[in-house]
């Protein structure tokens, strides 16, 4: 029996979180796992019992069923991380209020505009804590970083140069139209106009770091890409023909921010944590943006629409810097993040303990979803032997795959996530380490 089992989807935009809400919860005497939403080796977890759960999202009772009633059962203690709570206009905010029986879930807001927002459409439970992940910008876990040196040296990059870092936020252009389909749901503007945006900015984008990288060899590029993002062969060509662009996924994106010298941007909401972090950045903008597609926090951000002025602002920061002293962020960005000095993993922390020790914040269920749910990953269980069994080089797996082939394309995808996305033991333990070094020192 655990106290609390904490969700998570994408490791690098979330492993920094939720380790630290892990080592405070077990800092006070709980019992925490923490799991991948993506692991389909999950079997041995379908009967694991945790008092309260923790969960990546949740929009409505889809997520609820998928992710906590149909793997752990019906649970009445859920708090949600909620880790995307910005989004480009109102009506896109409208589609994600939370509906059905998860509106009675124990909601975490970043910002007074979500509390309130989630307040007057009926979430009692709605907390306002700040954004966790922005508690590692903050003066206590300033050592948490590696420096320049360091991190650059793990990945063959001269620290010596001018570094640049673009934050991609292209999840979309590799998408099908079924996919696309299924997400319109979340978004008040045309999705497959936003992809054919995506597909020409990104195009052109990556053009101009090809000319800028080939005319510059004092200067490199790193592409960050988004958690969600497939790195295809255009990518990896560009890489691999130009020695100073990389591509490189590992570590958070805060710690990039914190080692490059100019930040770059198309529509990533990481843009806020280069704020937070005290860094000026540039929006990339070849292609103009319908006004329903940009977040509002950015509307006075600085934006380069030609190749030419992206070139004069790299080369001269003093220029960026410039432009932010004339156009500030702060009024634009704090509505949507609380930034005090008290920290959001403490204050979450508190909430869960209240949950444990409580039956404040319990949820109801109306019917049972265990015949299901075993129903349902037993058919994956079955699928993954098939695979395992055609790998070993059984005949008669790889007869039954033979005619029905999505079984094997399931497995490989399951599998490309599971190593993408999984964080291991051995990570959580050197994190937790790591977390009790600096904030022991602090004490």
């Amino acid at each position: 029996m655990y106290d609390v089992l904490i969700l998570y989807e994408h490791k690098n935009r979330e492993m920094e979180s939720i380790i630290l809400l892990k080592y405070e919860l077990m800092r006070r005497g709980y019992k925490v796992k923490i799991s991948s939403v993506y692991k389909f080796k999950k079997f041995s977890e379908l009967n694991i019992n945790a008092n309260v759960i923790v969960n990546f999202c949740l929009y409505g009772d889809v997520e609820l069923n998928r992710y906590i009633y149909e793997f752990y059962g019906n649970k009445n203690k859920i708090l949600n991380l909620q880790w995307e709570q910005v989004y480009a206009n109102e009506r896109t905010y409208e589609k994600r209020i939370p509906s059905g029986n998860a509106k009675n879930a124990v909601h975490i807001c970043w910002g007074k505009k979500q509390y309130d927002l989630l307040r007057a459409c009926g979430c009692k439970n709605a907390m306002l804590t700040g954004p966790v992940h922005m508690d590692f910008l903050k003066p206590v876990f300033r050592n948490w970083y590696l420096d320049r040196e360091k991190i650059f040296a793990k990945f063959g990059i001269d620290s010596s140069k001018k570094t640049l870092i673009f934050i991609s936020s292209f999840t979309t252009f590799y998408k099908t139209d079924e996919q696309m389909k299924d997400i319109q749901r979340f978004f008040s503007y045309d999705v497959f106009k936003f992809r054919e945006l995506s597909i020409n900015s990104r195009d052109k984008i990556l053009s101009w770091f090809e000319r800028l990288a080939k005319d510059n060899k004092d200067v490199n590029i790193i592409y960050r890409p988004h958690p969600g993002e497939i790195v295809d062969d255009k990518l990896k060509r560009l890489c691999s023909e130009n020695s100073n662009i990389y591509c490189i996924s590992e570590f958070s994106v805060k710690q990039w921010i914190c080692s490059c010298d100019v930040l770059l941007n198309w529509l990533s909401t990481a843009g806020v944590e280069a704020f937070f972090a005290g860094k000026t950045e540039i929006f990339l903008r070849p292609f103009e943006l319908e006004e329903s597609m940009e977040y509002d926090m950015f509307n006075s951000a600085c934006k380069v629409y030609d190749y030419d002025t992206f070139v004069r602002y790299v080369k001269d920061s003093n220029l960026i810097d410039q432009y932010y002293k004339d156009h500030p962020r702060d009024e634009k960005i704090l509505p949507y993040y609380l930034n005090d000095d008290g920290y959001a993993y403490l204050r979450i922390c508190d909430i869960i303990e209240k949950m444990i020790k409580t039956e404040q914040y319990t949820i109801s269920y109306e019917k049972s979803y265990r015949v299901g749910r075993l129903k349902k990953y037993f058919k994956e269980y079955v699928k993954i032997r098939l695979c395992k069994g055609k790998e070993k080089g059984s005949i008669i797996c790889n007869k039954i795959i033979s005619f029905k082939p999505t079984i094997e394309t399931w497995y490989n995808d399951q599998k490309r996530i599971l190593n993408a996305e999984y964080i291991s033991p051995e990570e959580e333990k050197l994190m937790l380490r790591k977390l009790d070094r600096i904030l022991k020192k602090q004490k």
